[in-house]
C-alpha cells in the first residue's frame, strides 16, 4: 500500500542523515533537496550534501535532470566563472577523455544517482518492502499529524539485492538484519525513516524525513554561462 501511494505522486521534498563509525573514526553526511519523479518520465531532483568527518568533508550541490547530472562542489571552479560541471553518461564513453578523468566523474556521477535514490525515499521502501514486523503498528502523532508507526527488520540477503549501496555494504559487512522503524501518515505516504546498525566496530545510524509529497517542483538547471561540461 505504501508503494502505490508514494508511486502516485510526482514530487516529494526529503532530508537524509547519516552517521557512520569506523575505526578509522565517524563520518556524517546530511542530504536534503526536492525530487520531482513523474510516471513515465525521467526523474529529476536538486540536492545539496553536507559531509563532516570522512575522507573528503565539504558542501556539494547536485541537479540532475535529464539525463545529466550537474556538479558543484564547495569553494571550486571547473573553469574561471564556472563552478558547476555538467556531466552525461555519454561524455563518458567519449573518445579524448583521459582515463583519470573519466574514473573522477564516472564514480561523481554515480554518486549523484545514489543521492537521487535516497532522496526519491528508496531507503526507507526498500528496508520496509523486504522485511517483516516484529512488533503491532502503532498510531501516534508526527508533527502534529496522526502516524502509523510501523517497527521491523530485513534481512542480509534483501539488502544485498537493492539499489541502495549503503544498505549492501552493511550486508557485506556481516550485518545479518537491519531493524528499523518507519512511520506512516493517513494517506499510506512515508513520513520518516530510521535505522540503527551495528557490526563489530562499524555502526550506522539513518534518519530521513519526507514532506510535501505531490506538491509542485521546479528542478531546474544551473545557469549556462556558469557551467562548465567535459571534453
Amino acid at each position: 500500500m505504501v508503494n502505490e501511494k508514494v508511486g502516485a505522486l510526482p514530487s516529494v521534498r526529503v532530508s537524509v542523515n547519516t552517521t557512520s563509525v569506523t575505526d578509522q573514526g565517524k563520518a556524517s553526511v546530511a542530504l536534503w533537496g526536492t525530487v520531482r519523479d513523474p510516471s513515465g518520465q525521467r526523474a529529476a531532483a536538486s540536492f545539496q550534501v553536507v559531509e563532516t568527518g570522512g575522507p573528503e568533508p565539504g558542501t556539494s550541490e547536485t541537479v540532475v535532470l535529464d539525463g545529466a547530472v550537474h556538479l558543484k562542489n564547495d569553494g571550486g571552479e571547473y573553469e574561471p566563472g564556472r563552478p558547476w560541471l555538467r556531466v552525461t553518461r555519454e561524455d563518458l564513453t567519449r573518445p579524448g577523455i583521459d582515463e583519470t578523468t573519466r574514473r573522477t566523474f564516472a564514480s561523481a556521477f554515480e554518486e549523484a544517482q545514489q543521492g537521487l535514490r535516497e532522496a526519491a525515499a528508496t531507503k526507507g521502501l526498500t528496508t520496509l518492502r523486504h522485511g517483516t514486523l516484529i512488533q503491532e503498528p502503532v498510531w501516534e502523532r508526527l508533527e502534529g499529524t496522526q502516524v502509523r508507526r510501523h517497527s521491523g527488520k530485513t534481512g542480509a540477503a534483501s539488502l544485498r539485492q537493492g539499489t541502495d549501496q549503503g544498505l549492501r555494504a552493511l550486508a557485506e559487512a556481516g550485518v545479518t538484519s537491519v531493524p528499523w522503524v518507519v512511520w506512516v501518515d493517513g494517506r499510506g505516504l512515508l513520513r520518516r525513516f530510521s535505522a540503527t546498525v551495528a557490526s563489530g566496530p562499524t555502526s550506522m545510524d539513518i534518519k530521513a524525513v519526507y514532506s510535501g509529497w505531490g506538491e509542485p517542483v521546479n528542478v531546474t538547471p544551473p545557469p549556462e554561462r556558469q557551467t562548465a561540461t567535459l571534453g
